[in-house]
Parts: C-alpha cells; sequence; structure tokens
C-alpha cells in the first residue's frame, strides 16, 4: 500500500509534464479552499449577527445540497461541452458567491443564496477538474496521483479552515470574501490558455 509521500511524489511527477492535469488539481485545490473558507465561517458569522441554531442548520443545508445535489447534472454539462468550459463555470459561480457574500453580509436570504452558489461553484470545479484529471493521466500512476490530490486538497482545506478564523477575527465576513478572491487568480491564468485535446 501506498504511503502520503509515495502519492505525492507520484503525483508530483506525473503534474511536472502535463498540463491538463496541472490544471485539474489547482481547479479542485482552488474550489476546495474557497469553499472551505467561506464555508466554516459563515455560522460563526450569522450567530454573531443574531441568528439561531436554525438558521445556520437552514444555511448549511443549503450549502449542501448546491454542492452535491446538481452533481449529475454538471458530470452531463463537463462531458457534454468540454471541463475547461465547466470549470469557468465553477469560477464564475464562486466569484458570485463571494461577491454576494461581500455586499449583502447582513441578509440572511443573501447569505444562503451565497453559500447555495459556494456548493454549486465547488460541484463544477471539483467534478469538472475530476473528470480532466483521470482523463490525462496515465493509468499505471493514476491511483496513486489521485490518492495523492486527495490528501492534498483536505489538507489545503484545513488549511483554509485555520486560517479562516483568524482572518474573521482581524477583520470582517465581507473582507473574508474579497479576499478569498484572490485564491481564485491562479487558477484564471492557468485555465485562459485552450487545453489540449484528450
Amino acid at each position: 500500500k501506498a504511503s502520503l509521500r509515495q502519492r505525492l511524489r507520484a503525483m508530483g511527477a506525473e503534474l511536472g509534464g502535463n498540463r491538463p492535469a496541472r490544471v485539474a488539481v489547482v481547479a479542485i485545490l482552488t474550489g476546495q479552499v474557497v469553499m472551505v473558507a467561506i464555508m466554516t465561517m459563515t455560522p460563526v458569522h450569522i450567530v454573531h449577527h443574531g441568528g439561531d441554531i436554525d438558521v445556520v442548520g437552514i444555511t448549511l443545508s443549503i450549502h449542501i445540497a448546491g454542492m452535491f445535489a446538481f452533481s449529475p447534472i454538471v458530470g452531463w454539462l463537463s462531458d457534454r461541452f468540454g471541463p475547461r468550459p465547466a470549470i469557468w463555470a465553477g469560477i464564475a459561480i464562486l466569484l458570485a458567491s463571494l461577491v454576494i457574500a461581500a455586499a449583502w453580509p447582513d441578509d440572511t436570504a443573501w447569505v444562503m443564496t451565497s453559500l447555495f452558489l459556494l456548493g454549486l461553484g465547488w460541484c463544477f470545479t471539483n467534478v469538472a477538474g475530476s473528470a480532466l484529471f483521470t482523463s490525462t493521466v496515465s493509468t499505471d500512476v493514476r491511483a496513486s496521483s489521485q490518492g495523492g490530490g486527495d490528501a492534498l486538497s483536505n489538507l489545503l482545506g484545513a488549511v483554509a479552515a485555520f486560517g479562516a478564523g483568524p482572518g474573521l477575527a482581524a477583520s470582517r465576513f465581507p473582507m473574508l470574501s474579497v479576499l478569498t478572491m484572490v485564491a481564485l487568480l491562479p487558477l484564471c491564468v492557468l485555465v485562459a490558455r485552450p487545453l489540449p485535446r484528450t
């Protein structure tokens, strides 16, 4: 059974000469970081503004629905139009979520809308990124590379959650949303170049 270090090494070696795979991994990691950073702090923000546990529960339920309920449709769109347009859609949806969170942080309905879009944007980047990764990584290192990618995604998600707390404490929820937008820039740069046919 491959160790975590071996999986990460296999993934790194594969990504070195495989630009579509790099785009796929960055899409998955970006969606994870953006989603976790905002999702983990939204309940704190809601409670700080007088919301109760029911509001928190409903908001997170809507968010989870955005993450998973439309996965078959997102997968079909990625197959139909290609992973690159689907990743662009995920970027646009994540950006819309962050803009809403920054513009209307005190309106519960808008916060719920933002969290739904946050989950949906994550779904697009994760599904399309995973499909692109699977179709472009060589079969002999695919399992190890996928394991390394999953481990790195979980690690960066934990780092994002850990950093979002002090970030919220040092500023406010709108500023945290604006700062999180910066995480989308590297992915935009990578996806801007057309991908080779796979």
